[in-house]
C-alpha cells in the first residue's frame, strides 16, 4: 500500500500537500503467497526491497495509459553491502553499511539523472569516503560515473557508478542486490540500461558474482566492486539531437564506440 501511495504520489501530487484524498481511489489486490503477500514461514525480513519493485512497475503498468507521465525504469535497487570483520589488532567486532545510488530513467522531457538514491531512499546518502576509511578497513578505490551505463534513446537514461573497494584486512561482506538478472527497461522505443552487478575479486585472480548473500569472505587485498545499474532510455535513440549525443561522448557520459552503436544517424561507424 505504502508503494502504491508514492508511486501515484509522484504522478498525481504536482506539488500539492498529500492528503487521504490522493489516495482514497487506490485498492490493492495481491495474490497469497506471492513477494507481495508472503505467508508463513516465507521470510520477509527484505519485505523493503519488494516495495521498490512495486513502485516501478506501477510506472511500466501505467506507461501504457500516461506514457507522457512516467519515466521509464531507473537501476531499481539501493545494493545494500553490509562490510564486517574483527579487526586484525584487537579482535575487536566492527561492521557497516551503506546504500549505492543508481542511474535514473529517462522521461518525456528529458534525460534521466544521473546517480541518485532510488525514490524510496532518498533521505540516504552514500558515505563519504573520508569518514568511511577512518572507521573500516575497508578502502575505497574508485567511485565514478559509469560510462554507457544509461539506455540509449531520444533521452537518455541515467548513469549508475562503479565502486571498488580493497579489503585491508579479512573480512565478510553482506549483501541485497536486486535486479541483476534483469536490466532497467527503456520506455517508446529507449533501450534498457545496465543491470546491477557485485563481483568480488580475489588476490589470486579468481572472481565471484555476488547478489543476494548472507556471508562471503573477503581476504585481505581482495577487491569488492559494485556496479550500480543505469536507467532506461526514452524514446527512440535515431530521435536524439546530434548535439545531446556530442556532449555526453565530450563529457564522457558516453563512450565513442556506443555513440557509434546507438546513434548512427549522427556518429556513422
Amino acid at each position: 500500500v505504502s508503494a502504491t501511495s508514492v508511486a501515484i504520489m509522484m504522478l498525481a501530487g504536482r506539488g500539492d500537500q498529500p492528503n487521504q484524498g490522493h489516495f482514497r481511489p487506490i485498492e490493492v489486490i495481491t495474490r497469497p503467497g506471492s513477494m507481495f503477500e508472503p505467508l508463513p514461514p516465507s521470510p520477509c525480513f527484505l519485505v523493503g526491497w519488494a516495495t521498490l519493485q512495486a513502485m516501478e512497475v506501477i510506472y511500466k503498468a501505467l506507461a501504457t495509459a500516461l506514457p507522457e507521465r512516467v519515466p521509464a525504469s531507473s537501476g531499481g535497487c539501493i545494493l545494500t553491502v553490509v562490510p564486517w570483520g574483527l579487526r586484525s589488532g584487537t579482535r575487536e567486532p566492527w561492521a557497516d553499511a551503506f546504500v549505492c545510488p543508481v542511474g535514473q530513467g529517462a522521461h518525456a522531457a528529458g534525460d534521466g539523472a544521473n546517480s541518485l538514491m532510488h525514490i524510496s531512499e532518498t533521505s540516504t546518502r552514500f558515505p563519504s569516503a573520508e569518514v568511511w576509511e577512518a572507521r573500516n578497513p575497508w578502502l575505497f578505490e574508485k567511485v565514478e560515473l559509469a560510462q554507457d551505463s544509461g539506455g540509449a534513446g531520444r533521452y537518455r537514461g541515467g548513469l549508475g557508478l562503479d565502486i571498488s573497494f580493497r579489503a585491508l584486512e579479512d573480512s565478510w561482506v553482506t549483501s541485497v542486490i536486486e535486479r541483476t538478472k534483469n536490466p532497467p527497461w527503456g520506455l517508446a522505443g529507449g533501450d534498457k540500461g545496465r543491470p546491477n552487478r557485485a563481483v568480488l575479486r580475489l588476490p589470486d585472480g579468481r572472481t565471484k558474482e555476488i547478489g543476494k548473500a548472507t556471508r562471503v569472505e573477503v581476504p585481505k587485498n581482495a577487491i569488492f566492486e559494485i556496479q550500480c545499474g543505469g536507467g532506461g532510455g526514452y524514446g527512440p535513440a535515431s530521435e536524439r539531437e546530434a548535439e545531446a549525443v556530442r556532449v555526453d561522448v565530450r563529457e564522457g557520459y558516453i563512450s565513442d564506440g556506443h555513440a557509434r552503436r546507438h546513434y548512427g544517424h549522427i556518429l556513422p561507424a
